[in-house]
């Protein structure tokens, strides 16, 4: 269905009250139709779409322009001034954006204004780092150039002897307001928060059980997650997902009753908060289970947290398992046998000997 497909089957949806829908419409488009309809109005036959206003409560009304030949006709009108001159795209835009809309009008602005020859006359077909400042500028944002040339008058002491007065200094801009613009006039930027804040968004998706597509069963207990985290954290659940058909939107469940829940669930709060937070009696078993779900990353803090992890990990998890309980007993005032002291002191001197 194209974009004027679209708005008819809204329009009609919303004046026909006896045939909402056109003939042999599926019942998959016409739920698309009535949540798309809700953005929108008609008011005396004519389509207007609701855009919230920015940072206030209520809607702005735009009216959706349905004719190729007329949608070009407003950019064109929007885009030539009052005197004749032609606008930049930023003004064309702010004129157009606050009467009319349709799906692709900004890239349609932006192509007709590509495709005018007076603009084109007007750019430098090699733009210059200049032309990416002055568009800022009209943005209203600062611009500081990261090129390496230097004045010709700064650098001739002749020339500074007869120099006019210098003006004022401007106020210092604040360091958000500040755009860096390269040679050729491309602006990168970078949030060194984003990363987190996106698992932070996740994770609390994922505890309020929203947007969550795969349900892994543990000891008879159900655990909400997200496909697209658990096989980007493990290559065990990405080849699951994959070798199962997971991929498609529809919600998988997963029966995991060969794993221990004590031990799986301090990775699958690793996968959503990239911290790793275990008992340490369960490290031998967290460790095993990492290691068959292909979680590197939880490879890498237990052999940061173990720096002989290769020789420790060849003495048998039941003589690591008999030191712990051993430890643990003596701290609680336990007594146990002599022949379990005796076990237990081979193999405290073999782990004694590895660390």
């Amino acid at each position: 269905m194209s974009n004027e497909e679209s708005y008819l089957a809204i329009l009609r949806y919303l004046t026909n009250e006896r045939e909402p829908y056109a003939p042999g419409t599926e019942g998959n488009a016409k739920r698309k139709i009535r949540k798309a309809a809700a953005c929108y109005v008609v008011r005396a036959g004519t389509l207007y779409y609701q855009r919230k206003l920015r940072d206030k409560e209520g809607f702005t009304e735009l009216e959706v322009v349905l004719q190729p030949e007329r949608r070009k006709g407003l950019i064109e009108a929007a885009h030539i001034g009052t005197g004749g001159e032609h606008l930049t795209r930023h003004q064309t835009w702010h004129v157009l954006s606050q009467t009319y809309w349709w799906r692709g009008i900004l890239k349609h602005m932006k192509d007709y204004i590509k495709d005018c020859s007076k603009c084109q006359e007007r750019t430098d077909r090699s733009r210059s780092t200049n032309d990416a400042s002055e568009m800022l500028e009209e943005l209203g944002l600062d611009v500081r150039s990261d090129t390496n040339e230097t004045d010709d008058e700064s650098s001739n002491p002749a020339s500074n002897t007869y120099q006019t007065p210098k003006p004022a200094r401007k106020k210092p801009t604040a360091k958000h307001e500040l755009v860096f613009v390269d040679s050729k006039g491309i602006v990168k930027q970078s949030s060194s928060k984003h990363g987190q804040t996106i698992l932070d968004q996740l994770n609390q998706q994922r505890l309020n059980n929203q947007f969550c597509d795969v349900t892994l069963l543990i000891e008879g207990q159900e655990f909400k997650a997200h496909k697209a985290v658990l096989a980007a954290s493990s290559e065990y659940f990405r080849e699951l997902f994959i070798e199962k058909g997971a991929v498609s939107s529809h919600e998988a469940f997963v029966d995991l009753s060969g794993f221990c829940k004590s031990s799986f669930l301090p990775l699958l709060e690793f996968a959503y908060t990239s911290e790793l937070v275990f008992d340490f009696c369960s490290m031998a078993e967290i460790s095993m289970l990492a290691r068959h779900l292909f979680m590197n990353e939880v490879l890498e803090i237990s052999m940061a947290q173990t720096p002989n992890s290769t020789a420790v990990s060849s003495l048998s998890d039941q003589s690591i398992m008999q030191v712990v309980n051993y430890v643990l007993s003596q701290q609680q005032g336990q007594k146990i046998s002599e022949e379990e002291i005796e076990t237990v002191e081979v193999e405290v001197g073999q782990i004694s000997e590895v660390v």
